[in-house]
C-alpha cells in the first residue's frame, strides 16, 4: 500500500476511529485500524463490541492495506503540519519527517459484518441519545441496563435509558416500520457527535447506522430492557414550574454541601437545604409557580441537574405526589425525567 493524503483530514478520521480502536487490547490487532488503498483510501477499526468503517480522499500510488496502531498514527498526525503525508506500508513521511511504526499483518484484522435488508431514516438520533446518555448504567450485573432501548413505534421514535435510580426518555416524531432494539453505551457515544441524516437497519446480532460515507457497526445488547411504563408514575398531579436557570444555579450552590439535598415545595415557593458532618449545611429559597399543599423530597441533586443540563426551555416543570413518591421532571412533551427519592 502505498497513498498519499491530507494530514488534517486523515487525523479527523482516525479521531473518529480511536472512539472504537481501544489504546492496548488482550487482542493486539485491535488496537489498529485497517487502511486500504482501493480507488480510494479506506479506514476500518474494531473492539468486537463495535466495528467503524469510513474514508479519506487520497492519492493511490499502490493498492493495498496495512494495519496500524490508531492511537500512535493519530498522535503522529497531529503533530504535522497541514499538508501531504505519505503512508508506505509502515512508513509515514511528511515535510521531511520520516517514520516506521510497528504494522501488524492485515489479513489478521477481523473482518466487518455486512448490512442487511434496507435502511431506515431517522432523523434527530444524536440528539435524543445525548439527552438521555448518562442516565445508562456503565457496570451493572443486568447488562442490558449498559444501554439504552431506542423504540421506533407508530410515529414516535424515543429514547429510554434507566439505571434503577432515576429513568429518562427523549422523544421526537418519525415515520417509518416498527422496531425496537437496545444500544450499547459505547454505541451511543459514537453516535452522539453524528451531523446530519442517519440510516438505521438490522440483522439478528448487528445494527447498522449509516450516515455520509462511514458506517457504523453494533453489536445488540441481549435480554429485555425493563418495562420503563411502569417506573413512570401515574399520581404525581401537582405540578411546580421553575426557572431553569435559576434552578440550576441554586442546586449547585447548595449541593456544595452534599449529594443529597431537601427540596420543599410551598405555595409560590421552592426550599433547598443541604445539610454534612464534615462541611456543613446550605440553604436557598427559589420562586415557583405552584399552588399546591406542602411537600418535602430528598434526592441526589445531581440526578436533578442532569435533566435540567439537557433541558431547552426557560421554564421546566416538578411534578410531585407526596415525600415517597419519585419526582417527575418535564421540559415540555419531549424530554422527561424520573428521579427516585430518597426516605426524609
Amino acid at each position: 500500500m502505498n497513498i498519499t493524503c491530507n494530514t488534517t483530514q486523515l487525523a479527523a478520521e482516525l479521531r473518529l476511529l480511536t472512539k472504537v480502536a481501544p489504546a492496548k487490547s488482550t487482542l493486539p490487532i485491535l488496537s489498529h485500524v485497517l487502511l486500504r488503498a482501493e480507488d480510494q483510501l479506506y479506514l476500518s477499526a474494531t473492539d468486537l463490541e463495535i466495528a467503524y468503517s469510513t474514508s479519506c480522499p487520497a492519492t493511490i500510488h499502490e493498492i493495498g492495506e496495512s494495519a496500524l496502531p490508531a492511537h500512535t498514527l493519530l498522535s503522529m498526525l497531529e503533530q504535522l503540519p497541514d499538508g501531504d503525508v505519505t503512508i508506505h506500508k509502515d512508513r509515514i513521511t511528511s515535510s521531511g519527517f520520516t517514520s516506521r511504526i510497528a504494522a501488524l499483518p492485515a489479513a489478521d484484522f477481523p473482518p466487518l459484518p455486512a448490512s442487511e435488508g434496507d435502511m431506515m431514516i431517522i432523523s434527530g438520533l444524536p440528539r435524543l441519545i445525548e439527552r438521555v446518555t448518562y442516565a445508562v448504567r456503565d457496570k451493572t450485573q443486568k447488562y442490558i441496563l449498559e444501554g439504552a432501548l431506542l423504540s421506533l413505534v407508530g410515529n414516535v421514535m424515543a429514547m429510554v435509558a434507566v439505571d434503577g435510580k432515576r429513568l429518562s426518555i427523549a422523544t421526537a416524531s418519525r415515520s417509518g416500520p416498527d422496531v425496537e432494539v437496545v444500544l450499547p453505551h459505547k454505541t451511543m457515544d459514537v453516535l452522539q457527535g453524528v451531523t446530519g441524516e442517519v440510516q438505521f437497519s438490522r440483522s439478528e446480532r448487528h445494527l447498522f447506522f449509516k450516515y455520509g460515507r462511514r458506517l457504523l457497526v453494533s453489536r445488540t445488547l441481549d435480554g429485555k430492557f425493563p418495562n420503563y411504563q411502569r417506573i413512570i408514575p401515574r399520581g404525581n398531579d401537582q405540578v411546580a414550574s421553575a426557572n431553569r436557570v435559576q434552578l440550576s444555579a441554586a442546586l449547585r450552590r447548595v449541593g456544595l454541601v452534599a449529594e443529597t439535598l431537601y427540596l420543599s415545595f410551598e405555595e409560590g415557593r421552592l426550599s433547598l437545604t443541604s445539610r454534612s458532618a464534615e462541611i456543613g449545611d446550605a440553604e436557598e429559597d427559589v420562586q415557583i409557580q405552584y399552588s399546591g399543599p406542602a411537600v418535602r423530597l430528598c434526592v441526589n441533586w445531581k440526578y436533578v441537574l442532569d435533566f435540567l443540563d439537557h433541558a431547552v426551555e426557560p421554564l421546566v416543570s416538578m411534578a410531585i405526589k407526596d415525600s415517597k413518591s419519585p419526582l417527575m421532571l418535564s421540559d415540555g412533551v419531549d424530554y422527561v425525567n424520573v428521579v427516585m427519592c430518597q426516605q426524609v
